[in-house]
C-alpha cells in the first residue's frame, strides 16, 4: 500500500521535495477526502505521483500522513486566488502558474490539469491524458469530450471556430479543463501565464503550444463536466470567457494573421459514437430569438458603431423571420464575431458594454442552433460546417483589423 502523505507548503515551491514523474493539479476548490482517496488508488502503480491543490492561506489543515509505503504524496498549496467568481469551474492565472511552477519544482516528467470538480480525477483518465506525453507523441494533449448539442454552446459558437480559424488547429474545447503537459513545455506554459497582461485573462493551453511550436494533439476522455449556470448574468459571463479571447487576439495577432488554413491534430483513445439524434428536452428557443429581435430594435446605435452596414442589414432581415424559419447564417455570425473582436481591440465601446451589446446576437445564434436541432439537422456535422465558415472568413477579419475604418460591401 502507497503512502499517501498530506502536506501544507505556505510560500514558494518546496526545495527538499522528493521528485515526482507525475504531478497532478487541481486548480479550484475540492473535496479533500475525495482527493485522498482518489489519490490513494495510484498506489502500487510504480510511479511517484504528487497531486497538488490550492488552499487559501491560514486555512490549510495540519499535516497528515495516511497509509503506509511510498509514491503517493498529496501536497495543500496556499493560493490566495482560487477561483474566478462569475465562473467558478474556471481557474486563474495565479493558480495555473503555480500548479505548474510546483511541477517544476518537483522535477515532473509531465503534469496533468484537471478540472476541480473531480470528474477526470481518475486513474484511468490521468493515464489516457499521459499516454501519448509519454510515448512523445505531442507536449500537450487536450480533452474530447462526448457530448450534446447544447453542451459547451459558447464553446461551439465562439471558442472553437475562432481558434481553429486563427491559429490553424482543430481544437474541439480550446478552453478545456483536462489536459496534460510535458516536461519540455511546463516552462514555457507557466511563464506565458506569469506575464501582466496574460494575469488578467485566462489559460488558452493550445494556443500557447501553437505559438512555440510545440505538437498538441487530442484524446478522447469518458468525461461529462456539468457547468451550472443558473443565476448567471451572459453579459457578465461572456466578459469572462470571450474577453480573454479577444485579448488573445490582439496580443497574437502579428502571428494569426500568417496561418492558412487548418488541420486536425493526431488522437487517441477511444472514439465515442456521435449521438445525432435530437435530445428528448431542448432549451425553448422563443425567447432566445424574441431577445435577439429586442437587441435588434434597442442596440442600434451601439451594433452601428461595431459592425458593418451590410451586416446591419442581414441582421435587421434576421429580426423579421418568423420563430419557425429563424436561422442563423454561418457567415453572418462569424462577421459578428470577428467585428466584436475588432471593436476590442480598437476600444469603439467600453469592452463592458461591449461585450453587453454582444449578449442579444448570441442569444440569436443559440436560437437557430436549437431550432436546427429540432428540425432533425445533424449537429456534428453541422458544427463542423460553422467551423469552416469562420476559417473561410479568415480573410474579412484580415482585412478589417489591417484596415479598420474600410467597410466591405
Amino acid at each position: 500500500m502507497a503512502k499517501v502523505e498530506v502536506e501544507e507548503e505556505t510560500g514558494g515551491s518546496s526545495q527538499s521535495a522528493p521528485q515526482a514523474e507525475l504531478v497532478v493539479g487541481l486548480p479550484g476548490v475540492v473535496n479533500v477526502e475525495r482527493v485522498r482517496a482518489v489519490a490513494a488508488q495510484w498506489s502500487g502503480v510504480g510511479h511517484r505521483v504528487a497531486v497538488v491543490y490550492p488552499c487559501v492561506p491560514g486555512m490549510s489543515e495540519a499535516p497528515e500522513t495516511l497509509g503506509d509505503g511510498a509514491g503517493v504524496r498529496v501536497v495543500a498549496k496556499e493560493i490566495a486566488a482560487i477561483a474566478s467568481a462569475t465562473a467558478p469551474w474556471l481557474g486563474l492565472p495565479a493558480v495555473y502558474a503555480a500548479l505548474l511552477a510546483e511541477a517544476e519544482s518537483l522535477g515532473a516528467g509531465a503534469c496533468v490539469i484537471l478540472n476541480p470538480d473531480l470528474a477526470a480525477f481518475t486513474p484511468a483518465v490521468v493515464d489516457a491524458l499521459m499516454r501519448p506525453i509519454r510515448e512523445s507523441q505531442c507536449d500537450l494533449a487536450m480533452p474530447l469530450y462526448r457530448a450534446g448539442p447544447f453542451d459547451g454552446l459558447l464553446n461551439q459558437a465562439i471558442l472553437a471556430p475562432v481558434t481553429r480559424a486563427l491559429f490553424g488547429k482543430r481544437i474541439r474545447y480550446p478552453l478545456a479543463q483536462d489536459f496534460a503537459v510535458s516536461a519540455g513545455f511546463l516552462p514555457g506554459l507557466r511563464q506565458s501565464i506569469s506575464t501582466p497582461a496574460a494575469g488578467q485573462g485566462l489559460l488558452w493551453p493550445a494556443t500557447e503550444a501553437v505559438i512555440r511550436e510545440k505538437k498538441v494533439c487530442q484524446v478522447y476522455l469518458p468525461v461529462h463536466h456539468e457547468y451550472p449556470m443558473a443565476g448567471m448574468d451572459l453579459p457578465a459571463l461572456l466578459q469572462q470567457i470571450v474577453a480573454p479571447l479577444f485579448a488573445d487576439m490582439d496580443r497574437h495577432a502579428s502571428l494569426w494573421q500568417r496561418v492558412r488554413g487548418s488541420h486536425s491534430p493526431t488522437e487517441s483513445g477511444a472514439e465515442p459514437m456521435p449521438d445525432e439524434a435530437p435530445p428528448a428536452t431542448s432549451p425553448d428557443p422563443r425567447p432566445m430569438v424574441e431577445a435577439f429581435q429586442l437587441g435588434q430594435r434597442n442596440l442600434q446605435e451601439l451594433w452601428s458603431l461595431v459592425l458593418t452596414p451590410v451586416t446591419l442589414l442581414e441582421l435587421k432581415k434576421l429580426s423579421r423571420q418568423p420563430l419557425e424559419s429563424f436561422r442563423m447564417p454561418d457567415e453572418l455570425w462569424s462577421h459578428v464575431v470577428y467585428d466584436f473582436g475588432l471593436a476590442y481591440r480598437l476600444r469603439t465601446l467600453s469592452r463592458g458594454h461591449l461585450l453587453g451589446a454582444m449578449a442579444p446576437l448570441y442569444l440569436g445564434w443559440v436560437g437557430s442552433r436549437v431550432l436546427e436541432v429540432e428540425s432533425g439537422v445533424p449537429w456534428v456535422s453541422r458544427q463542423e460546417q460553422l467551423e469552416r465558415a469562420f476559417e473561410q472568413n479568415k480573410p474579412y477579419l484580415v482585412q478589417r483589423w489591417r484596415w479598420p475604418d474600410r467597410f466591405n460591401p
